[in-house]
């Protein structure tokens, strides 16, 4: 396990529970919040939502 592993599975783990992307990308020191999405992988479910 590495800590970009785990900064990722942080971050899909919040946005699977449905954590406002504004949220999610000030926790993680993102800039853009196309950056949240890039790096959180979505579950198929979301993906649609969005």
């Amino acid at each position: 396990m590495h800590p970009h592993q785990l900064r990722h599975s942080y971050a899909t783990h919040l946005l699977n529970n449905y954590a406002p992307i504004e949220v999610i990308q000030s926790l993680m020191g993102y800039k853009k919040s196309e950056t949240t999405r890039i790096n959180a992988q979505l579950s198929e479910k979301l993906r649609k939502e969005f």
